[in-house]
């Protein structure tokens, strides 16, 4: 047997592992050509593909060592870059090795991982690999027949690009930054109160409502309604109106996919996405001999059946049978995902953080602790809070106030109990469980407290990142290489972790809104992901997602 895969990390991982060739590609091995558009408009949009340098000699090798064995595996990345990958091997070879071919797919660089992934080997997923096609036709296009309109409108810069996916992620950007601008920033009052029942049992609580208003939907704007509120206040009569006391359930949340994994690396760990996928690929390719991480291109939270029983045993030993998850939560991905592959998560639940140090470099572990310990949160048991709402009526002759105080308190910290949270406990307040419905209470001090409406803020790398996730705007494969364009081009820069459009990308944004609206429209990016989508799953062929857009192109460039 012969396996071919991407990284001669991962051959060499996987070679100590099993009796026989591993061999490695690094990376693709074919690509358009540079100097022309390589697409053929007349044969059905074929692209025109040639061998990358060097790229021969792979091949070469490939088709020495598989006139020896029986099956050759082409194991490449088990996402659609990969399948398009094991494409281009495969139609490389002469038909008589083209025999031997199966795909097998490793979602862990583990002894249990690549004989998984062999017992359950398969012919190539010509859908997958066409929906790839698709994408790298419809860059192309974008980047070849839109790009020279951006240096006819913008002279002096030639060589700016109109990346198809990164246009729209630029839009998003462009407009926040309008928005911010846009935006005028208002006076507002919020209110609290003490309140007293007896001389020993004093509670906050916080207006909610005057005269039937909400505060929430009709702020307090001027200081002298302030001061008409508190003269009310002071003749007022108050009593409880409701109280309700509630045991409630904070379930853990789910564990990782790439788009939570950025978000949480850039806010905990301060990496930028290029940085976090380029540490997470060499945790799951494996280090010293093991993988140490699921595969980390992922839209899907959904956990291995065998993951979710080795970690339970995991807590059970460290923590109790009390912090073992009690309440089966199956973890969905959203609908707009592929759910190709599982969650994020260990490949070995023993394997701690603390005992993996020695193996890896200091940002290797920062990242592994955070993947293992969201990991872990998300089987363990719900955190149970016991919780009072209490809600306060107030009148002077015709004019009524209401009030809420909350407290919770927390009976059982479980997952909380390994991120060491503490922001819930801070909710509690002593006594106020002993209030009851239609006690008499008094006020005892107000305090009016000034504020600022808060209108919308910058993107980080993290809420951007979210934000084509929420649109459908790329795939989990392509967020860190948007970002990484963005910056390449100049069309943003990262100030003080904020993520803010240059000069130049706000004018590449503008003259595209002008040229080619369609290419930065987020509803047409976004339903361009679900047809791609729609050719791997085998429910439309690839030519037919590209035709409207081939059109859409001829119309803007007459």
């Amino acid at each position: 047997m012969l396996i071919i895969v991407e990284s001669p990390t991962k051959a060499k991982h996987i070679q100590s592992m099993l009796n026989c060739k591993v061999l490695a590609t690094f990376g693709h091995i074919k690509e358009m050509p540079k100097n022309e558009i390589a697409i053929d408009y007349t044969n059905d949009f074929k692209p025109k593909l040639h061998f990358i340098r060097g790229k021969n000699e792979v091949i070469s090798k490939i088709k020495a060592a598989g006139e020896n064995v029986k099956i050759i595996v082409l194991a490449t990345d088990p996402d659609r870059e990969g399948e398009g990958i094991a494409y281009h091997i495969y139609e490389s070879l002469p038909p008589v090795l083209r025999k031997k071919c199966k795909r097998a797919v490793f979602h862990s660089i583990t002894s249990e991982g690549v004989h998984k992934g062999l017992a359950n080997m398969r012919g190539l997923d010509m859908n997958m690999a066409m929906a790839q096609q698709a994408r790298r036709v419809l860059d192309r296009m974008a980047g070849y027949e839109i790009s020279p309109m951006l240096w006819a409108r913008l002279k002096g810069n030639v060589g700016l690009s109109a990346g198809r996916v990164q246009s729209a992620a630029l839009k998003l950007i462009v407009d926040r930054q309008d928005e911010m601008n846009r935006f005028e920033s208002k006076e507002y009052w919020m209110m609290n109160a003490t309140f007293q029942r007896i001389p020993e049992l004093l509670f906050q609580a916080e207006l909610i409502s005057r005269e039937n208003k909400s505060v929430e939907e009709e702020r307090i704007v001027e200081k002298t309604e302030v001061q008409v509120i508190a003269e009310h206040l002071k003749r007022s009569q108050f009593e409880v109106n409701d109280v309700t006391i509630q045991t409630k359930k904070y379930r853990p949340p789910a564990p990782l996919i790439t788009t939570s994994l950025l978000q949480l690396s850039s806010s905990e760990l301060g990496f930028s996405p290029k940085k976090t996928m380029s540490i997470a690929q060499e945790l799951f390719e494996g280090i010293q001999g093991h993988g140490f991480i699921t595969y980390m291109r992922t839209d899907s939270p959904r956990v291995d059946s065998e993951a979710e029983r080795a970690a339970a045993d995991f807590i059970r030993g460290m923590y109790g049978e009390e912090f073992v998850r009690d309440d089966h939560v199956e973890y969905k991905a959203d609908e707009k995902a592929q759910d190709a592959h599982e969650c994020i998560r260990p490949t070995d639940i023993n394997l701690s953080p603390e005992k993996a140090e020695e193996l890896l470099t200091g940002d290797q572990q920062k990242l592994y602790r955070l993947i293992y310990n969201r990991f872990m949160v998300s089987q363990m048991a719900s955190a149970i809070h016991h919780e009072t709402s209490v809600i306060i009526s107030g009148w002077d002759d015709a004019y009524e106030t209401r009030f809420r105080a909350f407290s919770s308190r927390i009976l059982f910290r479980g997952w909380r109990d390994l991120l060491g949270s503490k922001e819930d406990e801070q909710k509690q307040q002593t006594g106020l469980e002993e209030v009851a419905r239609g006690n008499a209470i008094r006020i005892k001090d107000l305090e009016a407290r000034k504020h600022q409406t808060k209108g919308p803020v910058a993107y980080t790398e993290a809420s951007l990142i979210k934000a084509l996730e929420k649109w459908g705007i790329g795939r989990p494969s392509t967020y860190a290489q948007i970002m990484d364009q963005l910056l390449l081009r100049k069309y943003v820069k990262v100030v003080k972790g904020k993520v803010v459009a240059t000069e130049l990308g706000e004018k590449v944004c503008s003259t595209l809104q002008n040229v080619f609206p369609s290419l930065i429209d987020l509803r047409f990016t976004a339903n361009m992901e679900s047809e791609l989508d729609k050719v791997a799953n085998g429910d439309l062929i690839w030519t037919e997602v590209i035709e409207p857009f081939y059109h859409a192109i001829r119309k803007a460039t007459r």
